[in-house]
């Protein structure tokens, strides 16, 4: 039966997406946990393949013919009707309001319609309950406090670089009246039901993150009171106003995204104990080294900002950072790059840790 969907099947069965799906069971599930079995026949797995094949490919016609046949639901309703998954739904930088309104008036999005649209993939990895509150009573156009960090935080995702005389304030203001403002808020409430994780308060701390909640840096330095420019590359900032060195990780690192010089050793080597190698030209001596290796006594803190890979190879999309939290300096070894042990004040939940195993050759 070519309607029976095997990719929802295995993708719930062993926590993947359905692009990465194809590779596991060409594989023969390589991934499975110690002691687990899936057995596949030559036949049954090219059935299984065949299948996947067809339900990966979201083409354009077969949308407008379901969006068509469907009406004005919901977009919590269509997705649940139509089993596609939101991350699948959006990578292609369409939207539920653009769909219909070609539909509708025969004309795709333009202007601040369009703008907006194409930032609604940059809202999937949205996972705290006060971050999705506060993002939505910004779109809804509810009371809060200007003064609020989320402000800039939602006009770094949505917006990108702002021009230094307009505030995130009037940009956010004049784009609640787009088509896509509703679908925008409608998603955030939709993940906000579907979030997979509940992330930790750090008490006594007044930046707006949550520990193993999920960040693109455009909102981890907006959280931090700084406009994002787009420039930011390096893998440290530290952000003088609050004393505080901003750690930017990925794990998985290739040649094709990093020089010789940035691959770098960094892992988890337990729950609580993250390996860390500093920028290739940083030393023991150097002003930067002593500032992370006497970080209490000077008063500034270190936090670790951590991804798989740079791109989501599920997806294509730049992967968010989950935030590791504050982490206190144990040792270090070694000068340019110096290789640093942190201790992590919350321990890192098993199936991250898993991840975070990542040793460099």
């Amino acid at each position: 039966n070519k309607e029976f969907r095997f990719d929802k099947k295995y993708c719930a069965l062993l926590g993947v997406g359905r692009r990465q799906l194809e590779k596991e069971i060409a594989g023969e599930f390589p991934r499975l946990p110690i002691g687990c079995h899936i057995s596949l026949d030559r036949v049954s797995r090219e059935i299984v393949l065949r299948n996947i094949k067809q339900s990966v490919t979201i083409n354009k016609a077969s949308l407008m013919a379901e969006i068509r046949s469907l009406g004005s639901v919901a977009l919590v309703d269509f997705f649940e009707i139509t089993g596609i998954r939101p991350e699948d739904f959006y990578r292609a930088g369409r939207s539920l309001t653009g769909l219909r309104s070609e539909l509708t008036d025969g004309k795709p999005l333009t202007g601040e319609d369009l703008l907006l649209a194409r930032a609604l993939p940059r809202m999937l990895h949205i996972d705290d309950p006060g971050r999705l509150a506060a993002y939505l009573a910004i779109l809804n156009g509810d009371d809060l406090n200007l003064e609020s960090p989320y402000w800039g935080m939602l006009a770094n995702l949505i917006l990108g670089p702002i021009p230094q005389d307009v505030s995130p304030e009037q940009r956010l203001k004049g784009l609640r009246n787009s088509l896509v403002a509703r679908e925008m808020a409608d998603l955030l409430g939709f993940r906000f039901e579907h979030r997979q994780r509940i992330p930790l308060d750090l008490v006594g701390f007044s930046i707006p993150l949550k520990v193993h909640g999920t960040y693109s840096r455009a909102e981890i330095l907006g959280a931090f009171g700084l406009r994002f420019t787009g420039a930011e590359v390096s893998g440290v900032q530290f952000v003088a106003q609050h004393s505080a060195d901003l750690a930017f990780v990925t794990l998985n690192k290739t040649e094709q995204h990093f020089s010789a010089s940035t691959m770098y050793a960094d892992t988890a080597l337990s729950d609580s104990i993250f390996q860390w190698e500093s920028q290739a030209a940083t030393s023991p001596t150097s002003q930067v080294g002593q500032r992370y290796i006497h970080h209490k006594e000077r008063g500034t803190s270190f936090h670790l900002f951590v991804r798989e890979w740079k791109f989501d190879p599920e997806t294509g999309a730049t992967m968010p950072y989950m935030y590791f939290g504050p982490a206190s300096y144990l040792s270090h070894e070694g000068s340019k790059p110096i290789r640093f042990r942190w201790k992590l004040e919350f321990p890192l939940p098993a199936d991250v840790l898993v991840r975070s195993k990542v040793i460099a050759s």
